[in-house]
């Protein structure tokens, strides 16, 4: 399994990070993993089994942290000046959970995945649902 530590920005220009574990075979499937309320993509070690689990079968895994991870947390900002917005659990408005599983969904398809399976934990189930009831994005093949 090879893990790769990733940047992706939203559209409104916050930066979030995550993890790809990829299997040490070529796959174009991949599992996105959105977590629950004020967690993150790599506390969890439920997470580390999945990643194993899915990567060995084939799959690859990302595991991304939203902008309700932890309770308050501070967000670069992208552009040419050093910002950062405050927010986390604590500041966290739900329905903005569409602008950060989006840009995780592109970063996949523009590295090579045709297909998509999104899941969640906790909250970040509500938020999958949500995602795709408002957006009813084709690009996702399977919701858990």
């Amino acid at each position: 399994m090879n893990t790769e530590f990733i940047r992706f920005t939203t559209e409104d220009k916050l930066i979030l990070q995550g993890l790809l574990y990829e299997p040490s075979e070529k796959t174009n499937m991949a599992y996105l993993h959105v977590h629950g309320m004020a967690r993150n993509f790599y506390e969890n070690g439920f997470l580390d089994t999945m990643a194993r689990e899915l990567t060995s079968h084939g799959y690859a895994f990302m595991s991304i942290n939203t902008r309700g991870h932890d309770l308050i947390a501070d967000f670069p900002i992208a552009g040419p000046d050093e910002k950062y917005k405050r927010i986390g659990n604590a500041y966290e408005i739900f329905e903005e959970c569409l602008l950060d599983i989006k840009p995780a969904i592109d970063y996949l398809k523009q590295n090579g995945y045709k297909k998509t399976v999104l899941c969640g934990h906790s909250l970040g189930a509500v938020k999958v649902a949500y995602y795709i009831a408002k957006t009813q994005d084709n690009r996702i093949n399977k919701l858990i």
